[in-house]
């Protein structure tokens, strides 16, 4: 069955062709979690930043300073989660937040080099845990790991798409 006879039968009222998947799905991404999180808390155990808080200090290293709105739409989150966690990573003098010169209503928010020492740390020890996981598998498993990932990946940028033309991320 192609993918849009698929569509077509779940938007004729076959729904119990696609719940079925939907099950399968969410105990893959049940299982995928844990996993992802067992590996995280090993990654996370000598530096002091959680996931989320690496992932915005990645995007101000790569992008240069960003508003606080900016980091939320490319971190995903609410305002007020993302606000918070910029007053911490300030706190921590990980990040400088300094006025928009273009909207005096706003902050922008700059990574500082104590920032860029401990992403350093942070980044070296995520690539050490990655190699530990890699050489666990065989040559072969490596590829299969790692073409499954770029799977996902894809999938999930598409669906993710997919579903975003009806949302409304603003409202």
């Amino acid at each position: 069955m192609s993918d849009d006879e698929g569509r077509g039968a779940r938007a004729e009222g076959g729904g119990f062709l696609i719940e079925g998947k939907v099950e399968r799905l969410a105990e893959m991404v049940e299982r995928i979690m844990r996993s992802a999180h067992r590996l995280v808390r090993i990654e996370c155990d000598d530096v002091d930043l959680t996931p989320h808080q690496t992932f915005v200090l990645r995007m101000l290293e790569t992008h240069g300073a960003m508003t606080v709105g900016e980091l939320r739409r490319v971190a995903s989150g609410a305002q007020s989660t993302m606000s918070e966690m910029v007053g911490r990573l300030a706190r921590a003098g990980y990040v400088l937040k300094k006025p928009d010169p273009e909207d005096r209503r706003s902050v922008k928010v700059a990574i500082t080099a104590n920032g860029k020492a401990i992403l350093g740390v942070r980044l070296r020890e995520m690539r050490r845990r990655h190699q530990v996981v890699l050489e666990a598998l065989s040559v072969d498993d490596q590829e299969r790991f790692l073409s499954a990932f770029e799977t996902i990946v894809d999938l999930m940028d598409r669906a993710a798409g997919n579903a975003a033309h009806g949302d409304d991320d603003d409202a």
